[in-house]
């Protein structure tokens, strides 16, 4: 509001007056709030098992002989040869030889977000009928058998399981 004795310039270098405190006070409550953060180091408490890994299959690609992909439509083979990776399938197709390497080193190191071993809920990642069955044969005889099971519906991973650990991941 303008007083009477004051002209219009002398009430527009009031109004800028009025203004340019208020954004002096503004800046400096944002700059005691940048160094309020820039000290404050937050402490953070996660569940550990909300961001933890669980690998369950970590064998060394030098101690693989072969993988074995089997479904209820086909199944095929991927050996370690001195000369390469080698398919022995069914189907008759080419294969790059660089993702037969990546599907070596994938199979060789599974991980998942989460490890169930309560055995009674197995049956609602679909346990009793695996989508295929991942078995790595390894260069001393033995094997890791590993069935994929069902998509979840949220996030789209797959369940697996690893028999010997007797574990869904």
């Amino acid at each position: 509001f303008r007083l009477l004795d004051d002209s219009p310039e002398e009430t527009l270098m009031k109004a800028l007056k009025r203004a340019v405190v208020c954004m002096g006070l503004l800046c400096a409550a944002l700059g005691a709030a940048l160094a309020f953060l820039l000290q404050y180091t937050p402490q953070t408490m996660v569940a550990a098992d909300e961001t933890a890994v669980e690998t369950f299959v970590e064998i060394p690609l030098s101690q693989l002989a072969a993988v074995m992909i089997e479904n209820q439509h086909t199944s095929y083979a991927v050996m370690q040869t001195p000369s390469g990776p080698e398919v022995i399938s069914q189907a008759q197709a080419e294969y790059d030889e660089t993702q037969l390497h990546a599907l070596l080193y994938a199979a060789t190191h599974l991980s998942g977000s989460r490890k169930n071993t309560d055995a009674s809920t197995f049956a609602n990642y679909g346990i009793d009928s695996p989508r295929a069955t991942v078995t790595l044969h390894l260069a001393d005889g033995s094997q890791c058998v590993v069935q994929v099971l069902i998509t979840n519906p949220i996030d789209q991973n797959v369940y697996m399981y690893d028999a010997q650990k007797e574990a869904i991941y």
